[in-house]
């Protein structure tokens, strides 16, 4: 089960994934003259670091440049037409990621992952907003805060259809505001498991 903000969240995820890699490969075929043939994906990382002041377009083009290694000595040394073809590959794998994500995730009791819509779209002048205020002082960052405490939310209505004391996962692989603050956000949030997605596939 997840949140309609989390589901929403991971659409623009793939959207910003999307422009972030294909603006990068657009980079570095017009400034292959910078890249020497060897050892070329400690390269291709000081150069996007370079190009990319926001940390996710970092990751995100961190992660296809270690899965993709070859084609991206393609893009550098093999001419115009390896750049549509990696181009190509790169959108009709994020579409089809995008439709599989739209497909298993909705709000329908048929659904592999159920999406709850009703969350508060703000937690001002609602009982959890002491515990938002909270939240937001340690990560730093609202959207963080108020997509965990969308699982708080979505716990309290499992536990009241439940008549049971329910644990809900959190997973995500943001380090810097939340893997890091795991202790202090557990210890706000009552059976709410904060995991890595790593972790998570590899225990369940």
């Amino acid at each position: 089960m997840t949140s309609k903000r989390a589901f929403f969240e991971a659409k623009g995820h793939f959207n910003y994934t999307r422009q972030a890699i294909l603006h990068f490969i657009q980079h570095i075929y017009e400034n292959n003259s910078r890249f020497r043939p060897d050892n070329i994906v400690p390269q291709l990382l000081n150069e996007a670091r370079r190009l990319f002041s926001d940390q996710r377009d970092f990751k995100a083009v961190k992660r296809i440049v270690e899965l993709k290694e070859n084609e991206f000595y393609e893009v550098l040394f093999g001419g115009y037409s390896k750049v549509e073809k990696i181009q190509k590959e790169i959108q009709e794998t994020l579409t089809y990621a995008l439709i599989k994500l739209t497909t298993t995730c909705a709000n329908s009791p048929l659904a592999k992952i159920k999406r709850f819509d009703a969350c508060p779209r703000s937690y001002e002048g609602t009982s959890l907003e002491k515990t938002y205020l909270t939240m937001e002082k340690i990560i730093g960052y609202e959207k963080d805060s108020l997509l965990l405490l969308d699982s708080y939310y979505l716990r309290e209505q499992m536990d009241a259809k439940t008549k049971q004391k329910c644990l809900l996962y959190f997973a995500t692989d943001d380090r810097e505001h939340i893997l890091s603050n795991k202790t202090k956000l557990e210890a706000i949030l009552e059976r709410i498991d904060i995991t890595s997605f790593a972790n998570l596939q590899k225990n369940y």
